[in-house]
């Protein structure tokens, strides 16, 4: 199987990350219930505790697009909903700010 892999890769001319990224994504926390406000509150006790410098992409997950919270689900509307209260740019540099890639579902 790991010859097989190895072939397919050779032949898709696959790319091979030097690193694998690891990474914090709201949904597990959050479950398409988070805020702007609790994305930076997670940054900030990432970079407080022992992941510090262990924890590569900040990834935002389904939810950033609703207009609030309890919302129904709007599939393929990928414009930031009224409950993030400004663009995904801000968010996005925040969290470059705080050291991290920023990811988005």
């Amino acid at each position: 199987l790991n010859r097989y892999g190895d072939i397919l890769a050779d032949n898709m001319k696959a790319r091979v990350p030097k690193k694998v990224k690891t990474g914090w994504c709201s949904w597990y926390n959050y479950y398409a219930q988070e805020t702007a406000q609790d994305i930076v509150a997670n940054l900030d006790m990432l970079n407080e505790s022992e992941l510090h410098g262990k924890v590569d992409v900040i990834q935002i997950d389904d939810g950033w697009n609703l207009p609030s919270n309890g919302h129904p689900k709007v599939w393929g509307d990928w414009t930031p909903g009224a409950k993030f209260g400004f663009d995904m740019k801000h968010i996005a540099d925040v969290i470059h700010e705080k050291g991290y890639e920023a990811g988005l579902w």
